[in-house]
């Protein structure tokens, strides 16, 4: 009785896992994630099956607030990515449903909270999962808002020397140094889609949509308000919205420093106890001795 409900969850993941061996697609599929960006990669073909069986639109209408997330990270890639991550979700729910049902036999007795537990352990990991990508997300939008005042900087700076707005884009972009940067990546892209004579107010809104980010969305108005309606106060709007990005750097500036004080607060009480430890035991060991 007590392991019944891990038999059939055990059966019903050996099943589907059998099923999903004998599409050989799914193995050559695996076999080209990267084993740290995709733990249990080789269990993933369960996911993949069940996504295959009922269709990657359901889980993508779903899930839409996550897609557009990893659609501004990944672009072209997102599809297969988000494939990835619904399969990876999927496994988790899984597994997570045969440890619980695990520890219930393990406890010695039929209990009704592990049960229902069961599933709720599985909807519950099949949501957190979605928590990896919006950290990835938050961290690469701080990386691009890091980033943007200095851009948009440089940017006004040539543009009121004289240069055109893509001239002055291209002289920034080629003057990058080093490893380039999530923004620069995007800034690249967009000014090689301009250059390929796609239209700019697309070119602009593709990568405000990419970025995801409000400076970037003023930025791309601004500049479109210029093209579509011509106007003398472009630079003196970039330059305001220039001023802003740098006062919102200065905020993420001091918050990284709080986040810096609270990790370093562990290490000194560590050390703390570590000197009452040294003052402390001689001096007990003393007291007793006498």
């Amino acid at each position: 009785m007590i392991g019944i409900p891990l038999l059939i969850t055990i059966a019903i993941t050996a099943v589907l896992y059998l099923l999903a061996k004998r599409n050989t697609s799914y193995a050559t599929e695996v076999s080209n994630m990267n084993k740290k960006e995709y733990p249990l990669r080789e269990v993933r073909i369960i996911g993949l099956l069940i996504i295959d069986r009922f269709g990657l639109e359901k889980f993508k209408n779903r899930s839409r607030a996550i897609y557009e997330k990893m659609f501004s990270m990944y672009g072209l890639e997102v599809q297969e990515k988000f494939r990835w991550h619904v399969a990876y979700k999927l496994t988790l729910a899984i597994i997570a449903i045969n440890a619980v049902y695990f520890l219930m036999l393990a406890s010695g007795e039929f209990n009704v909270i592990f049960l229902i537990a069961g599933p709720v352990v599985a909807v519950g990991a099949y949501i957190l999962t979605d928590s990896i990508e919006e950290e990835n997300f938050k961290k690469r939008s701080k990386a691009i808002r890091y980033d943007f005042p200095e851009f948009l900087t440089k940017l006004v700076l040539l543009v009121n020397a004289g240069l055109t707005l893509e001239r002055a884009w291209w002289t920034i972009l080629k003057d990058i140094k080093g490893e380039p940067t999530i923004l620069i990546k995007e800034l690249t892209k967009t000014y090689n889609d301009m250059s390929s004579n796609i239209p700019k107010s697309k070119c602009l809104n593709d990568l405000s949509k990419r970025c995801k980010i409000p400076e970037v969305s003023k930025f791309t108005s601004i500049v479109l308000q210029n093209i579509s309606r011509g106007s003398d106060s472009m630079v003196f709007m970039l330059q305001q919205l220039s001023d802003e990005c740098w006062e919102e750097r200065k905020q993420m500036a001091k918050q990284k420093g709080e986040e810096a004080s609270t990790k370093l607060l562990f290490p000194m009480m560590l050390m703390l106890a570590a000197v009452f430890l040294v003052v402390l035991v001689p001096a007990m060991m003393q007291l007793f001795a006498l």
